[in-house]
């Protein structure tokens, strides 16, 4: 089925929120040590983490995350199959 744009953009923006947090955790990162090695506070980290937030961030701080995490930008706005049906 396909999805209308916002539709799509939502799911990526909530997908990033999720990937996010569970890739952290899988690297062994406290929020705070995460923050500290992506040189970001604890409190946006939080911010971008939230499922609640609508907080976006620019390409350039995709890419940074995803080095600091050690994964491909991509892998942080993956939809998950759950999310697709």
């Amino acid at each position: 089925m396909k999805r209308s744009f916002p539709e799509f953009y939502s799911l990526r923006v909530f997908s990033f929120h999720m990937n996010l947090k569970r890739i952290r955790i899988e690297r062994g990162y406290s929020q705070e040590e995460f923050a500290e090695m992506a040189n970001i506070s604890v409190n946006y980290l939080s911010r971008l983490e939230s499922r609640k937030s609508t907080c976006m961030l620019t390409d350039h701080t995709l890419c940074w995350l995803a080095h600091c995490l050690d994964v491909k930008p991509e892998a942080l706005t993956e939809i998950d199959e759950l999310l697709r049906k």
